[in-house]
C-alpha cells in the first residue's frame, strides 16, 4: 500500500526562513521511514508507517504555510487577508503548530516538542563543557547523557543502578526518574528498570560512540567510576582470576577487616552492580571476560 502524496502545490521556502529547518528535518524523516518499508512485507506495519509518513507530510505543509506567512485558520486553512493578524508573531505560529502536532492532529513520531526544539537557538557551551546536541533543557541534556552510557553498552541490558553509576548520577535524583521517562517517551530505550536496552531510534539519537571494552579497560572504566574502597575491592577480586577469593583472603589481599561495615556495603554494591557473583569464592562478573 503505497502512501497518498499530496498534490497541491506546497508554498516554497527562502533558506533564512526559521521554518526551512523544520521542513527539512521533516522530510529527514519521511525518508527514513519510507526507506524502511519493505515492499514485500505484508503486515500492518507498512501500513502504519505509511500513516506516519502522511501525517508528517501534513507537518511539512503546515509549516510551508505558515513560514510563507499564511496565517491558519482552525480547519488549517489560510485565513482570508481581510482576518488575517497583521504582524503575527512567528512564536504565535510556532505554538498554534506545535499544538495541532502534539495534540494529535498530525501524527508525528519523533521526540517530544520536536517543532520548539528545532526553533530554539543552539545553547553556546560554556567553558571546558561538552556541548550536547539537539539538547533545549536541563532533562533532555540529562537524558542524552544517559543515552550515551547505554550506546556504549549496545547488546548488553543495563540496570538503572549500572546506568546511574557510569553516567556518575545519583539514583535517587528526581531528575534520574525524569531522564528515563523522557528516554522512554522518545521510544529510545527499552526493559525494565532493572533491565534496560537502547532501541536503535535511541542509538541513531545518540550518535557515534565507543562500545564498552573488555577485559582490563572494562576494569578501570568501572574502578574510575566507584568509590576508592569499591574499586579497591574489585580489582584484588579481578586478579584472584577463575579462582576467586573466600572472603578470609580477600580481606588478607586488600588489607581490610571483612568484619568492617564498609567491607560489606562495598561488597554488597558490587554484587547490585553485578561486578562480581555471589556467595564465595568471589569472581568478577562475566562482563569481564573470560580469567585465565
Amino acid at each position: 500500500m503505497a502512501a497518498k502524496r499530496r498534490t497541491s502545490k506546497e508554498p516554497e521556502l527562502a533558506p533564512e526562513s526559521p521554518f526551512a529547518p523544520i521542513v527539512e528535518a521533516l522530510r529527514s524523516l519521511v525518508r527514513g521511514l519510507t526507506a524502511s518499508v519493505d515492499p514485500a512485507d505484508t503486515s500492518t506495519i507498512p501500513v502504519f508507517i505509511h500513516g506516519k509518513v502522511e501525517g508528517l507530510e501534513s507537518a511539512i505543509l503546515l509549516c510551508q504555510r505558515a513560514g510563507a506567512g499564511e496565517d491558519l485558520g482552525p480547519d488549517s486553512q489560510p485565513r482570508p487577508k481581510a482576518e488575517r493578524t497583521s504582524g503575527a508573531s512567528l512564536e504565535a505560529r510556532v505554538r498554534a503548530l506545535e499544538e495541532k502536532v502534539l495534540g494529535g492532529a498530525v501524527a508525528v513520531p519523533v521526540r517530544p516538542r520536536l517543532v520548539s526544539s528545532l526553533l530554539e537557538p543552539p545553547v553556546s557551551p560554556k567553558k571546558n563543557s561538552s556541548p550536547t546536541p539537539g539538547a533545549t533543557d536541563g532533562v533532555e541534556r540529562y537524558a542524552l547523557g544517559l543515552l550515551r552510557v547505554l550506546a556504549q553498552r549496545h547488546g548488553v541490558g543495563t540496570s538503572a543502578s549500572q546506568l546511574a553509576v557510569l553516567a556518575q548520577r545519583s539514583i535517587k535524583s528526581s531528575d534520574f526518574g525524569k531522564a528515563i521517562r523522557w528516554l522512554r517517551d522518545a521510544a529510545c530505550v527499552d526493559g525494565s528498570t532493572n533491565d534496560l536496552w537502547i532501541t536503535e531510534a535511541g542509538i541513531e539519537i545518540a550518535g557515534p560512540t565507543l562500545l564498552s571494552p573488555r577485559g582490563e579497560e572494562l576494569l578501570n572504566l568501572w574502578a574510575s567510576k566507584l568509590s576508592k574502597y569499591e574499586a579497591a575491592l574489585l580489582r584484588r577480586i579481578y586478579r584472584s582470576g577463575p579462582a576467586g577469593y573466600t572472603v578470609g583472603e580477600l580481606a588478607e589481599a586488600t588489607g581490610y577487616s571483612k568484619k568492617s561495615s564498609d567491607f560489606g556495603k562495598a561488597l554488597r554494591q558490587l554484587r547490585s552492580l553485578d561486578l562480581i557473583t555471589d556467595g564465595w569464592p568471589v569472581r568478577v562478573a562475566a562482563i569481564f571476560g573470560d580469567r585465565e
